[in-house]
């Protein structure tokens, strides 16, 4: 059984999961005073949630497929990287959400008016955003570690790309 295929079959989810929820809750924000739109934030806390449970479920299977990918690698400073990467990008979204969290419910505890009421929703969006950023960067990485290097590919044929002997 190839260990390092389970990598690619879990991290579409938190690519896809955290990428939702975060423009959920981007949309959440300013949609939270329109009474038709309060299922957006703990619809987008869900998705996130489970979003941030994948991101560790795809750290681990990249552990896993680390050993076994690396020694056919051209630059395996590009795996290092990315194995860094995908660390805090698991870590960001998950204290970003846990930040978010707390921001909400301490905006409910602070003054109406006050500036520290309207600096809690900004600063989690910039938390989403750069780790938005994270992930974007994490994922092409390791794109370019299947595309260019070949990471986790079993190689079938030789010869000129394509099949095309000429």
């Amino acid at each position: 059984m190839r260990v390092e295929l389970y990598h690619p079959l879990f991290i579409h989810f938190p690519i896809a999961l955290l990428t939702v929820g975060s423009v959920f809750r981007a949309i959440s924000l300013p949609a939270g005073k329109l009474p038709a739109l309060r299922f957006l934030r703990p619809t987008a806390w869900t998705i996130l949630a489970i979003g941030v449970i994948f991101a560790w479920i795809a750290v681990g299977t990249g552990l896993v497929a680390q050993p076994e990918v690396a020694p056919y690698l051209c630059e395996p400073s590009i795996l290092t990287t990315h194995m860094n990467l995908g660390w805090s990008t698991a870590s960001l979204f998950s204290g970003t959400l846990f930040f978010d969290a707390l921001a909400t419910w301490g905006y409910h505890k602070v003054k109406q008016g006050t500036s520290a009421r309207r600096i809690f929703p900004a600063i989690a969006s910039l938390l989403y955003i750069a780790s938005l950023i994270v992930i974007a960067y994490t994922g092409t990485l390791g794109s370019g570690l299947v595309y260019d290097q070949g990471a986790a590919v079993e190689k079938k044929c030789t010869g000129t790309s394509g099949g095309n002997p000429e």
